[in-house]
């Protein structure tokens, strides 16, 4: 077992990991994910000028201030049909055996991955705020969009049953378009005003390098 996993009430538990690009980088480098997809934060939806700064396009979007492993391989595994994972790697033969998988199975596949267990505690011990253990309770939640092969986007969320398709992107849109921004991330932004203290969101983008 992975050093800081433990078993509370019969359930391994991982260290949460935070969102932030150097952490999901590295995440992404043990999952053995291609070189050419980058993170980077996102701090303002209303500057063209921030927008603009980043990489383009974006079509994959994690958002949250806990768990990032979950919505990082939802965005893995779904961004272009899965291409950046690395022919042959562990994550590779994971999704393989996982696809024809029902849900349940496919859980505890994931659950079970020794290789998801590694890969999750070594990036999670390397965030820039403070590292909680297994037993803290961390008020926190996690969800990703993608936008796939043919412009729909989808809302992968781990409190819902299944994916949510939240509309159609044409080509030349990504998910930091005015109508990309509308469809994922505008609303939880504008909910989270409205709460005493704010959510706390944070806002990773997901695209290819330069």
């Amino acid at each position: 077992m992975a050093p800081g996993v433990e078993f509370i009430n019969g359930k391994k538990t991982f260290i949460p990991i935070e969102n932030n690009p150097e952490v999901l980088s590295r995440l992404a480098h043990n999952l053995g994910i291609s070189d050419a997809l980058t993170f980077h934060d996102i701090f303002d939806i209303q500057s063209d000028e921030a927008l603009h700064s980043l990489p383009r396009p974006v079509n994959a979007l994690t958002i949250g201030n806990a768990c990032g492993l979950m919505a990082l391989l939802h965005c893995l595994l779904n961004l272009d049909d899965g291409r950046y994972v690395t022919a042959g790697s562990k994550l590779d033969e994971l999704r393989k055996t996982a696809v024809p998988l029902p849900p349940p199975e496919r859980a505890q596949l994931l659950y079970d991955s020794k290789f998801l267990e590694e890969a999750h505690m070594d990036a999670a011990v390397t965030g820039s705020t403070h590292v909680p253990t297994a037993q803290d309770k961390v008020e926190g939640h996690f969800m990703a969009f993608v936008k796939d092969v043919r412009g729909k986007v989808w809302e992968l969320n781990g409190s819902l049953p299944g994916p949510v398709e939240r509309g159609v992107l044409v080509a030349d849109e990504d998910l930091l378009s005015q109508n990309g921004i509308q469809m994922t991330i505008l609303d939880f932004i504008e909910t989270s005003k409205t709460v005493e203290g704010g959510w706390g969101i944070s806002i990773v983008g997901l695209s290819e390098s330069r």
